[in-house]
């Protein structure tokens, strides 16, 4: 839920937005210094609970963005310590230290598979974390 009473351009007041976000303080690119910011994590319905904490789209992307090769990936939960990465490789794509970022991440190792595209939802929308484990 954000609440901002302070904008005088656009009032947010009890406005649910279904996101996941992390405040932190310090300084900001923008050049503000002790402010407070809002890092959006993903949305709250697409977030896994597991014994290794919250898992979101980004703490999976961060988790990613240094694999080599890796230009799109899809990440689906099949039971809670079953795990299938997707991926559409771009050049030097090592399946191994993939694996291995989100063993780190996880506590699990998933299976790697190369596609040539990524399944979208049946709203034919793309996510990047898909969860068939109820």
């Amino acid at each position: 839920m954000v609440t901002n009473v302070g904008s005088q351009g656009t009032q947010l007041i009890r406005y649910k937005v279904g996101d996941l976000g992390r405040l932190s303080r310090g300084s900001c690119a923008c050049g503000l210094n002790d402010t407070q910011h809002l890092r959006i994590e993903g949305r709250f319905a697409d977030a896994w609970k597991t014994d290794a904490g919250w898992i979101t789209e980004a703490r999976i992307d961060e988790a990613l963005a240094d694999v080599r090769g890796l230009a799109m990936h899809q990440l689906t939960r099949l039971a809670p310590n079953d795990y299938r990465l997707t991926v559409i490789a771009d050049g030097e794509f090592d399946s191994a230290e993939a694996s291995a970022v989100l063993e780190s991440l996880l506590g699990a190792n998933p299976v790697v598979i190369e596609r040539d595209r990524i399944e979208v939802s049946s709203r034919q929308k793309y996510s990047t974390l898909r969860n068939w484990c109820q």
